[in-house]
């Protein structure tokens, strides 16, 4: 294929796709695996790769890919969540789905020896919206957002017959929004008087790499390792306050704007996975990832001469974290039915690392078991793959003392994955 036609069609879809991000409103902080395939196994994705998104789930699984391909990928993702706090008062989030695009291109090099990979992809992202005037109008953020943007390319070979190697490096844009009210009065006054309305935006870039192994252990079985480092992301933006208090409610250094800066520490993640061809047209995988959520400890607000409304507020400029680590499990398997379809399922567990101490409504969420259906249809140089996947989200009760936020959510969540890759 021209070197030429192959990047202008990674450069056209590397718009396509960061046209689309501006639609998304990711589901939870980390998103699900991109692409129909790898949805449909519920994510069991590290040794077994059909299509470019291995770039993402194991970029070694380039390997596989003999030919030039491109692929782009769509995830429609509902998820609404209902809260009721300890008066008996309900209310649920608004604006429930939201869509997460992802674009790949995979090249051969050196004959065959190499492979060249280019993926821009959405890892993180989180968006909650409530009611400004309803349960949450003080006291919490009533929105908030958090998207990026990864670009990720790679390079892939084989050392020996039986081991694949392909490294990666990621280059993250983030950006974070959120708002809350505040009140011009202490309670019980300023529970239904009038408040101000903070806005907290900021962006910026992180940096990080990825690794893969694969090791074909026998002609049925291969055994994979993937590794992708953390990256930190530090946000420059603005802060600014509508509606603000009559002069001399607050203090004299307090203005209408000033800058914001805060940073989000993302998790490394390890995953193992060992797959298995039990015949000739069926194959399973199991997976197991270690996610160092702990990383995420607390998030630090500046808002420079501001940060005395956040004293004021929530008493300090430090919002405690205290996420913890997870181990996730899951199995996947497919069925060749013929040379041009494929049926897949899978199952995985989500335990969440977000505690009940420092939950709050705008990232609410309970521990998940994913099942997921796929199909897949290939037809020459054409390849379209769709899944399903339902989320059982647990139920949570937040009573700790600590949590100022006390109540009962409840989820709702579904996914719905498209791609579609052409082979050059």
């Amino acid at each position: 294929m021209n070197s030429r036609v192959w990047m202008r069609t990674i450069v056209n879809m590397l718009v396509v796709c960061t046209v689309a991000l501006n639609m998304v409103l990711a589901d939870g902080f980390r998103n699900p695996p991109e692409g129909g395939s790898a949805l449909g196994r519920a994510g069991m994705r590290l040794t077994q790769g059909d299509d470019p998104a291995v770039i993402t789930h194991n970029p070694a699984n380039m390997m596989d890919l003999p030919k030039a391909s491109v692929m782009s990928a769509f995830t429609f993702a509902y998820s609404k969540t209902d809260y009721t706090n300890p008066f008996g008062i309900s209310e649920e989030s608004e604006d429930p789905w939201s869509i997460l695009p992802a674009v790949y291109a995979v090249m051969p090099l050196r004959e065959g020896e190499c492979r060249l990979g280019v993926g821009l992809h959405v890892p993180y992202g989180q968006a909650k919206k409530w009611d400004s005037d309803g349960v949450f109008r003080i006291g919490a953020p009533y929105y908030a957002m958090m998207k990026s943007i990864n670009l990720n390319p790679s390079l892939a070979t084989r050392i020996g017959e039986s081991l694949a190697v392909g490294v990666g490096v990621n280059l993250m844009w983030s950006e974070l929004e959120f708002k809350q009210g505040l009140p011009w009065l202490p309670p019980p006054a300023g529970l239904m008087g009038p408040v101000s309305r903070l806005r907290f935006d900021g962006d910026g870039y992180g940096f990080g790499a990825n690794i893969g192994l694969t090791w074909q252990v026998s002609d049925a079985q291969r055994v994979a390792v993937s590794y992708r480092s953390p990256v930190s992301v530090e946000y420059d933006g603005d802060f600014s306050m509508a509606n603000p208090p009559p002069p001399g409610a607050l203090p004299p250094m307090i203005t209408p704007t000033s800058d914001f800066e805060t940073e989000i520490d993302f998790p490394s993640i390890l995953g193992i996975g060992y797959g298995v061809r039990l015949s000739d047209s069926v194959r399973a995988e199991m997976n197991v990832e270690w996610i160092e959520h702990s990383r995420n400890e607390e998030l630090d607000l500046d808002i420079e001469n501001n940060n005395t409304l956040l004293v004021m507020s929530a008493g300090t400029t430090s919002i405690p974290q205290q996420w913890d680590d997870t181990w996730t499990v899951g199995l996947g398997a497919d069925w060749q039915v013929n040379s041009e379809w494929t049926l897949r399922t899978g199952w995985t567990y989500l335990p969440t690392p977000v505690p009940e101490e420092t939950m709050m409504p705008s990232l609410a969420e309970g521990d998940r078991n994913v099942l997921a259906l796929g199909a897949g249809y290939r037809k020459d140089r054409h390849a379209a793959d769709i899944a399903y996947a339902y989320n059982i989200s647990e139920d949570r009760t937040v009573d700790a003392p600590q949590n100022m936020i006390q109540g009962d959510y409840e989820f709702e969540p579904h996914l719905i994955s498209v791609s579609y890759a052409y082979t050059f």
